[in-house]
C-alpha cells in the first residue's frame, strides 16, 4: 500500500477538523466569562487565534465580530463604539483605540 504525501507545511484533515472544535470551545467560553472575567476571556480568544493561525483553520463567522483583532478583548457594551456609515460598520475598540470595518449593502449586478 502506498503512502499518501502531503504537501510540506499542510496539516491532516483530522488535525483541523480538531483545532476548529478547540476554536469553537475557547470561544464559547470566553463568551461566558466576559462579564465578570475579562481577563480570561482575552486570553481564550487569543489562544483561539493561535490555534486558527497554527492549523490554518479560520474562525467561525459567528465569533469573528465578537472581539478586538488587535488587543483579544471580548466586546460588549461598555468597551466597543459601533458606527453604521457609508455603506459600512466601524467596531472601535476602546481598550485599544483600533478600528474595523465591515461592509453591507446593495448588491449590483
Amino acid at each position: 500500500m502506498k503512502k499518501r504525501m502531503r504537501s510540506r507545511g499542510s496539516k491532516p484533515s483530522w488535525v483541523k477538523q480538531l483545532a476548529g472544535e478547540r476554536i469553537e470551545t475557547l470561544l464559547s467560553l470566553a463568551a461566558e466569562v466576559a462579564g465578570e472575567k475579562p481577563a480570561r476571556a482575552r486570553r481564550y480568544v487569543e489562544l483561539a487565534r493561535r490555534l486558527s493561525s497554527r492549523y490554518n483553520v479560520t474562525v467561525p463567522a459567528r465569533w469573528k465580530r465578537k472581539f478586538c483583532k488587535h488587543c483579544f478583548a471580548w466586546w460588549n457594551a461598555t468597551n466597543v463604539r459601533v458606527r453604521a456609515r457609508n455603506r459600512a460598520v466601524t467596531y472601535k475598540c476602546i481598550g485599544c483605540g483600533a478600528e474595523s470595518r465591515v461592509g453591507y449593502g446593495v448588491k449590483k449586478g
